[in-house]
């Protein structure tokens, strides 16, 4: 995977530096409108409708074009390239970004590659590490599932001792106790939410390092 990443990145960029090299030459792109060559310069350009024109001041067709100068002996002496409009100078913008964040995507991933091969000699150390990571969020989830079931204990017995009243009548600190008791159970059951959600992004985690783990270890073994 590393040698294919690398390969990837090496191809990437000519093209990268070939439209950084673009853009970065825009004060030379502007060809004015009727130019006129030196006096022994031939300005010559390829038309829209695909015709050569040349000339010793630059046809009005070569305008914006890219422009060839042939001293009188036919050697070719300068190209001066075309000018580019602003919406070409936006979209030559957007692909040297996306071939920047295609680098640095590759990049990254060599470096997560790296660091869990790094992490890990065999298979069996992932399933070791998960079910440590696992076996910890799940003693807090026991913990919470105790508290919640003191809590719930706690708020039935309120609500008994609540009950001869009317709502109107119970007196303030049975209220009280009866809505932070109320608070308790609400929050207990919020972190529980939270921390079940922690397990499933530790499955998800592992499950997708053991994928990667074993996909690295192949292309090794093939090598």
């Amino acid at each position: 995977m590393g040698v294919a990443s690398m390969f990837l990145r090496v191809l990437s960029l000519p093209l990268l530096v070939g439209i950084s090299a673009l853009l970065a030459s825009e004060s030379l792109l502007a060809a004015p409108p009727g130019r006129k060559a030196g006096r022994n310069e031939t300005t010559c350009c390829t038309t829209n409708t695909g015709r050569t024109a040349c000339g010793d001041i630059m046809p009005s067709e070569c305008n914006g074009r890219e422009l060839k100068i042939y001293d009188r002996q036919g050697n070719r002496i300068a190209i001066i390239p075309a000018r580019i409009t602003p919406e070409e100078r936006a979209a030559l913008e957007a692909a040297k970004k996306r071939e920047q964040e295609k680098i640095e995507k590759e990049q990254g991933q060599i470096r997560r590659d790296k660091a869990l091969l790094d992490t890990y000699a065999r298979l069996s150390d992932i399933d070791r590490m998960q079910k440590y990571t696992e076996d910890s969020v799940n003693t807090e989830i026991n913990n919470i599932l105790v508290k919640i079931g003191a809590s719930q204990k706690k708020k039935n017995e309120l609500a008994q001792e609540a009950s001869p009243y009317d709502k109107q009548n119970i007196p303030p600190e049975l209220a009280k106790s009866i809505r932070d008791e109320d608070m308790e159970l609400q929050t207990q059951n919020e972190l529980l939410a939270a921390k079940q959600k922690d397990l499933e992004r530790i499955r998800q985690r592992f499950a997708s390092d053991r994928s990667r783990f074993i996909e690295l270890t192949k292309e090794q073994n093939k090598n």
